[in-house]
């Protein structure tokens, strides 16, 4: 039966203690006795974090229980504390309330009903015990492998590899470390931990020389860490001498000579160790499986598939040639079943790789409690989709990267509660991290409805740490400006923490989340909260992947079905109407959207093709938007296996990789997000993740809802806008193709006609081969245009600072951007216009 928790009995009676012990000896934990007081805190000061429930008797010589209790209660009140007595007086009772008594029970009492009691009194201790034990393994072992760790990189640094680069790393690992250092209750550890960590920040920022007697001094520290790990790990609290750790990281005091190995006594602890873990090890119900195994494994596995189809071509050749053969009919059916059962040992394998997310929401909770309680700031944290399974690869990143943004989020973003009150929010802040899951990446939303990050402190900070020019700084962009939170060393902390403040948690998370290929968004209002938005692919060890195959002049290429939106036939003339041009660059209307779109034939530089205009066009989606390759023709749709291109040859980020293919040719894989950052496709906004953002978010001096805005040029350069969310498409024509009725201008789009209102005054300074743009505009009850000079940019507006405009005929507000301001046409008005001029002509027929 597993014991991993302790039950104390106090009294000063041995035959009642035994009785009583024997009595709960079927209890699933260890029962503990003592005779007198100072034994019962002895044993406490060893195992209070392992006790489960105290049990003492009411009339002892030395004291009454409840004195004991106050001992007790002054230094772990969280240790449920039962009484055992004859009788129980008022005043008995009165006092037991005041000192949180969990019970009272008769001494009398039958051993059966007193081990349901205990059992229901601790059940809520138990677990959280169990909870605290297990975050604290989590934390022993991943730290074990991160000692290890910065063993390595200093043995490397000593032999010549003394670069930032290994500095920071060791640093990074440090800071871990000492972070989760909390979950062991031990002060004494934190502060070594802290004074090491210190160490390594002086190296960092070079007011401490790299030298081999720091090496000697931190390695020295760092077998002392190992021992002290080791004993937590066995079940043991070790005892630390603090004068002892400050000798070890004193720099003036250590031989550089004074390490030459683990001392005996070490060696009989080392090889003890090893030998219990080997007798151990026979009565393991799993093992450990390194990870490289697993991937080699399933690679090979991969390497069946391409000879699976490269077998299906050689029998799609055979029934061509004996098409009534039985048996060349049954290797197909074999050869399919085959591939079936590849397919579920590498869903096993991939299997195998994955790790619960519950130990990582464990140590989030911990820790924002921890925080909540230091920082005095109230927090509610909200988790979702945490029964989600991730590969081993993304665990690593998760564990590594939202500690930091859980604590930079706690100690940066969140308000206090007083300063949340004045400015009108309720005084708990609210915390989420949703987790979703997609086939090919793993998505985490981490909001808060704090403070927000205010770009200007950032600029201030820039220019203070001299990063870039004062000048420059005025022109970065706001998204350009929040991108220097992941600056090595960039921190707008007034101080030092233990919560953060050194700068470095959010460069590890940057790191950690590109070494994976993951991409990271900020959504963030002053005022509102920030959202970080991370996209984790799913790492493969063999991609396979079902396919569709283009060509464009000379060249096959390889693309995901689920990347696949729709293929339009160019052939038809009713689909080579949907193509239009604005700025120069072509478009394909879809469903009342404007798709770019892309010539892959030029793109790859490969054989001209012999058509005129591509025959066909590929509708790709990625994460973020949507996008059209123009190919010459479609081919077969096949299974493949993606390998792997080394990154000199794909330096672009083009392609996912190359593939075999069933005639053995070889052909690349198009990376459809990799090809749209290339190509300078403008992604728009995650809408899912900003509707969230938006939702959860309160509001302080901004209107509900950001808007997004287009601005458009009149011939003066004046810029006004327009509300994007009314805009039906934009359209480009040629003068000479406007219908004049009545001084009003028409146009016809797809064989639809509509009537263009030219408030600028526009077209009269325009030739007939001159293109003017229209902005289609929808109200409730038809579409209609606006002609305009030129299109500016989409800008992000977040309230009307001027609802009282000059001309109400045009304009509903003046909105202020995040570079200016600009006048915003209401679009309801416009529609008063658009209908007094159709009352007054004959509208052509749509």
């Amino acid at each position: 039966m597993k014991r991993d928790f302790y039950i104390l009995c106090l009294d000063d009676n041995p035959d009642y203690l035994s009785m009583i012990q024997e009595g709960l000896l079927e209890m699933p934990h260890h029962i503990c006795t003592s005779h007198t007081v100072a034994e019962a805190m002895t044993f406490l000061q060893d195992k209070n974090e392992e006790t489960a429930l105290i049990l003492t008797d009411y009339k002892m010589p030395e004291m009454t229980g409840l004195d004991f209790r106050k001992q007790v209660i002054e230094k772990w009140p969280d240790i449920p504390f039962a009484v055992l007595s004859s009788y129980v007086s008022r005043k008995m009772a009165m006092d037991g309330i005041d000192l949180k008594v969990s019970a009272y029970f008769e001494k009398e009492i039958n051993p059966l009903v007193l081990r349901e009691s205990i059992e229901k009194l601790i059940a809520d201790r138990i677990a959280h015990l169990e909870s605290e034990k297990e975050i604290r393994d989590v934390y022993l072992e991943e730290s074990a492998d991160m000692i290890n760790e910065m063993e390595d990189i200093l043995l490397s640094m000593e032999t010549g590899e003394a670069t930032p680069v290994n500095i920071n790393s060791m640093f990074r690992l440090a800071h871990t470390v000492k972070g989760g250092s909390g979950f062991l209750n031990n002060q004494v550890l934190s502060d070594f931990l802290h004074h090491f960590e210190d160490i390594l920040s002086k190296m960092k920022n070079g007011t401490l020389s790299f030298s081999g007697h720091i090496v000697s001094v931190l390695l020295k520290a760092l077998d002392e860490l190992k021992k002290i790990f080791s004993s937590y790990t066995q079940g043991l609290t070790p005892e630390m001498n603090p004068d002892y750790l400050n000798s070890i990281l004193d720099l003036g005091q250590i031989n550089p000579a004074g390490d030459s190995g683990p001392s005996l006594d070490q060696d009989k602890e080392l090889k003890g160790k090893a030998e219990s873990d080997q007798s151990s090890s026979a009565a393991r119900q799993s093992i450990d499986v390194p990870v490289e195994l697993l991937d080699s494994f399933i690679e090979k596995s991969g390497d069946l598939v391409v000879k699976k189809n490269m077998i299906s071509k050689i029998i799609g050749s055979l029934e061509s040639r004996y098409p009534l053969d039985r048996d060349v009919q049954f290797l197909d059916e074999v050869i399919e079943e085959t591939h079936k059962i590849i397919g579920n040992i590498q869903k096993n394998i991939s299997d195998l790789r994955k790790s619960p997310l519950s130990s990582l929401i464990r140590y989030l909770k911990r820790q924002s409690r921890e925080i909540s309680v230091s920082t005095g700031k109230k927090v509610n944290f909200v988790i979702s989709g945490d029964s989600i399974r991730v590969d081993n690869k993304i665990a690593e990143v998760l564990n590594k990267t939202m500690i930091h943004i859980l604590r930079n989020s706690m100690d940066h973003g969140m308000e206090s509660s007083e300063d949340r009150i004045r400015s009108g929010k309720p005084e708990e802040g609210v915390l989420s991290v949703d987790f979703r899951e997609s086939d090919d990446a793993l998505e985490v939303i981490f909001s808060d409805d704090g403070k927000g990050i205010d770009h200007q402190m950032i600029r201030q900070k820039i220019v203070e740490k001299n990063l870039i020019p004062s000048s420059d700084a005025e022109k970065l962009s706001s998204d350009d400006v929040i991108q220097f939170i992941f600056h090595p060393g960039f921190s707008t902390a007034a101080s030092i923490t233990s919560i953060s403040g050194r700068g470095v948690g959010m460069d590890m998370v940057k790191t950690s989340v590109e070494e994976i290929g993951g991409k990271i968004l900020i959504e963030t209002m002053i005022g509102k909260g920030t959202t970080f938005h991370f996209v984790l692919p799913k790492p493969k060890a063999v991609n396979i992947i079902d396919s569709i195959g283009v060509q464009a002049g000379g060249l096959i290429i390889q693309i995901d079905n689920e990347e696949i939106d729709r293929i339009i036939d160019m052939n038809h003339d009713l689909q080579k109407n949907m193509t239009s041009s604005v700025g120069g660059s072509p478009l394909l209307e879809v469903d009342q959207d404007l798709i770019p779109l892309i010539k892959i034939s030029e793109t790859f530089m490969s054989e001209t093709s012999h058509s005129e205009s591509s025959g066909y066009v590929v509708i790709l989606k990625t994460a973020e938007s949507h996008y059209g390759i123009m190919v010459d023709q479609i081919l077969n749709n096949e299974n493949i296996v993606v390998s792997k291109m080394p990154d000199y040859v794909n330096r672009s980020g083009m392609y996912k990789g190359s593939t075999i293919l069933g005639d053995g040719s070889i052909a690349i894989v198009l990376n459809t997000d990799g090809f749209a950052d290339k190509m300078d496709i403008k992604n728009e906004k995650n809408k899912e993740v900003r509707q969230k953002y938006e939702q959860s978010s309160y509001t302080h001096g901004f209107d509900a809802e950001s808007r997004q805005i287009l601005l458009i040029k009149d011939l003066h350069g004046f810029s006004t806008g327009i509300e994007l969310d009314r805009i039906a498409r934009l359209v480009s024509i040629r003068v000479r193709d406007l219908i004049l009725i009545k001084d009003d201008y028409y146009f016809i789009v797809n064989h639809r006609q509509y009537m263009g209102l030219d408030i600028f005054n526009v077209i009269k300074y325009m030739k007939p081969d001159d293109v003017v743009f229209s902005v289609l505009l929808k109200s409730e009850l038809c579409v209609y245009g606006i002609f305009v000079n030129s299109l500016s940019e989409v800008v992000s507006s977040y309230r009307d600072i001027e609802t009282e405009c000059y001309d109400r005929t045009l304009f509903k507000c003046v909105a202020e951007l995040e570079r200016g301001m600009c006048l915003v046409f209401d679009v309801n008005h416009l529609f008063n216009i658009y209908s007094y001029k159709k009352q007054k002509i004959k509208f052509l027929s749509s």
